[in-house]
């Protein structure tokens, strides 16, 4: 496969002055955490070579942590930008989903893929960020940054909502009962229990809310 358009976030970097200094080894298909699954080799950890470098996005932590680059970036679907940069002693930045575009990535899985950004130190990861960020119509999961939009309630001058009463979100399917008989779910009586359990148990803890889906729980 060889890319025709930088991604999103590749553009927005270059645009800046950022220089493309290459493309690093990683496991393949991004799934690993270990950085050894790969047909190029596998990526030494930058302290000791008999050490993994973790992955997925093996090749670019090792770069930023033998100092090559101020700063790389790769991709988090379930550890692949955290572990190797914790196993290399160096930052690794995974954005909350939507904030930096995905567009231009090949996907692992669409719906948690996030780009990740690897540095020295936590002031340049920030400063990459800052660069990255923003909404991007192109990526269906892209979202405007939380701080410079008001919420609803806030534009509409409404009071802000009880936060220290437990509620059940009711789903896609608003004709659906609402709790206590809706918390039997997935047709066991010991999920159920279970469930009622945490609930009880997470009642005295501060503000937490609690999602069900409802008639397709009970249906099944």
């Amino acid at each position: 496969y060889l890319a025709t358009q930088d991604a999103t976030v590749v553009a927005k970097l270059k645009a800046q002055g950022a220089i493309v200094v290459g493309k690093t080894n990683l496991d393949q298909f991004a799934t690993g955490l270990v950085g050894v699954r790969s047909p190029y080799g596998a990526v030494k950890n930058s302290f000791n070579p008999e050490y993994i470098s973790g992955g997925s996005s093996s090749g670019s932590s090792v770069v930023v942590a033998k100092g090559m680059v101020p700063f790389a970036l790769g991709t988090d679907t379930a550890g692949s930008g955290r572990v190797p940069a914790g196993h290399n002693n160096i930052v690794g930045l995974k954005p909350t989903k939507g904030w930096f575009s995905t567009h231009g990535v090949i996907p692992a899985c669409r719906t948690i893929d996030v780009v990740s950004i690897f540095a020295l130190t936590t002031d340049n990861a920030w400063q990459v960020a800052q660069i990255m960020q923003g909404f991007d119509k192109k990526d269906e999961y892209s979202r405007q940054h939380p701080a410079t939009v008001p919420t609803q309630s806030a534009a509409s001058g409404a009071a802000a909502p009880d936060l220290k009463t437990p509620r059940y979100g009711r789903g896609r399917d608003s004709s659906s009962p609402a709790p206590p008989a809706q918390i039997r779910t997935c047709g066991t009586t010991a999920y159920g229990s279970c469930l009622r359990f945490v609930t009880r148990s997470m009642s005295g803890s501060g503000p937490w809310y609690i999602g069900l889906l409802g008639r397709p729980y009970r249906d099944h």
